[in-house]
């Protein structure tokens, strides 16, 4: 199993350190170190390019292949992908990326990786229109949305909430 210790987060918004521990090798958790390592770069890159228009213009393709490059890296590592913030910021980044046509199928990838952690899901939920249409043409995303909707409506009421009808005769 994995334990994480209470660490100080870091100026990205994730845990400033990792400490795995599980009865792995050694070399299994110097791999999972790799990929948050790459997905801190990613993080980082796309919260530079949003630092400002120029800084965007300049940098997103670059900030969009390290981000998705660290996601595709933490695809089975749910707690470092739910460790990356600010979620808002990314999701306004991958909104603006959206709308280049060249993006989309990458897009829909990320997007099918990211709804299997629940935070990311409720985020994405909730995304801006050019990239909520991006994700809707992807079925991996759309039964993720519609699996945790019917997850929310499908949950019994506290037992003194129940309310017991009978039919009149």
């Amino acid at each position: 199993s994995i334990a994480m210790a209470s660490m100080p987060l870091g100026a990205s918004g994730r845990l400033a350190a990792f400490a795995p521990v599980s009865s792995g090798s050694s070399l299994d958790m110097a791999e999972d170190g790799r990929r948050a390592a790459a997905l801190d770069q990613g993080v980082r890159a796309v919260l530079d390019a949003m630092a400002s228009e120029v800084q965007f213009t300049n940098a997103n393709e670059g900030a969009f292949a390290l981000f998705r490059k660290g996601v595709r890296h933490c695809a089975q590592l749910p707690l470092e992908l739910a460790a990356v913030g600010p979620k808002p910021t990314i999701v306004a980044f991958l909104s603006r990326v959206a709308t280049r046509r060249s993006a989309v199928r990458q897009l829909q990838e990320l997007g099918s990786i990211l709804v299997q952690e629940a935070s990311w899901r409720d985020v994405l939920e909730q995304a801006p229109m050019p990239l909520r249409s991006v994700l809707a043409q992807e079925r991996a995303v759309l039964a993720a949305f519609a699996a945790a909707r019917q997850a929310c409506a499908s949950k019994a009421p506290a037992h003194e909430a129940r309310v017991f009808l009978r039919e009149l005769r």
